[in-house]
């Protein structure tokens, strides 16, 4: 990857009015956006985001062409900013529990993990991060976009398309109180919600690929395959159970320790708690059935003859 050194100064230039419009605002007047600091000012953020931009396109056109790489670009981009994003977040939350003021704690979770770009953009801690969330969102759309343009260049506009549109629709529609918190917890659920399934189906797999000679004598001996379809779900339900009994243990104790600190907090009623557990119960059997149906399938001759 080889850095295009025009661009990089063009950036450059553009850093430094910017750096001079904040500067004079902080340390000398408050600047009008139509003086011409102020003209520079907003002319340099948005030709940084467009030059960064086609940068970044052009630097890692051919570096991103899958999975892997995409994750490595991703992974690389973020540890670029998070560490020293990290340390203006420490100070900046020590001098508000200095001042009698502590933040939020949903503040200080979406500011660690740069979420504020995608879930609240208005809900960064320290002075000029609302880029940084902008600049994350853009990390996460730059993948799937130089992705779909080396496919074929019809995919590629139609998600550029599709993600201006959503953009569009997010911050019209989305971005209010009810709805923002509805969209970002229902996002957290789901994604704990998929990370259970993976890990139980993950779990018997490489249970079910360790027992082959157990179910190939099972079978030998007169065990039918449905016997061996319920035991593995079984296992998988039981694993499911034990998961939600130890959370269910946990989150009351937490919430009864969060209590003392937060006098607005509620307990949840049953209906939310049993539904939550009969969700993941069927995930949890939903994710058994492909091991299970592996195991029902096992070759009795080849599982004898196995080690």
């Amino acid at each position: 990857m080889n850095r295009i050194g025009s661009l990089d100064w063009q950036r450059g230039l553009l850093a430094f009015s910017i750096m001079a419009y904040h500067l004079t605002g902080w340390e000398l007047r408050q600047l009008d956006a139509s003086s011409l600091l102020g003209r520079l000012g907003i002319y340099g953020v948005s030709m940084f985001f467009v030059l960064s931009g086609l940068s970044i396109a052009l630097v890692y056109n051919r570096y991103i062409q899958g999975l892997k790489s995409s994750l490595k670009f991703l992974v690389r981009r973020v540890f670029r900013i998070w560490p020293l994003l990290w340390l203006a977040i420490a100070f900046a939350t020590g001098s508000a529990m200095l001042a009698g003021r502590p933040p939020y704690w949903w503040s200080i979770l979406v500011n660690l993990t740069t979420a504020f770009g995608f879930v609240d953009p208005a809900a960064y801690m320290n002075v000029g991060a609302w880029s940084i969330g902008n600049e994350m969102v853009y990390y996460a759309l730059t993948p799937l976009i130089i992705l779909a343009y080396n496919r074929r260049r019809v995919a590629g506009n139609f998600v550029t398309l599709a993600a201006t549109f959503v953009g569009a629709w997010f911050s019209s529609e989305v971005l209010t109180p009810d709805r923002l918190n509805t969209l970002v917890f229902g996002g957290f659920a789901f994604v704990a919600l998929a990370i259970a399934v993976v890990g139980v189906a993950g779990v018997l797999a490489f249970s079910v690929s360790g027992r082959t000679r157990e179910f190939g004598i099972r079978l030998a001996v007169g065990s039918q395959p449905r016997h061996l379809v319920r035991g593995v779900i079984a296992e998988g339900a039981a694993m499911a159970g034990i998961g939600i009994a130890a959370g269910a243990i946990g989150g009351f104790a937490l919430a009864r320790l969060a209590a003392g600190y937060f006098q607005d907090l509620k307990m949840p009623g049953p209906t939310p708690v049993i539904g939550s557990a009969m969700v993941l119960l069927a995930a949890a059997v939903i994710a058994s059935m492909l091991p299970a149906t592996r195991a029902a399938r096992v070759d009795v001759m080849q599982a004898l003859r196995s080690d």
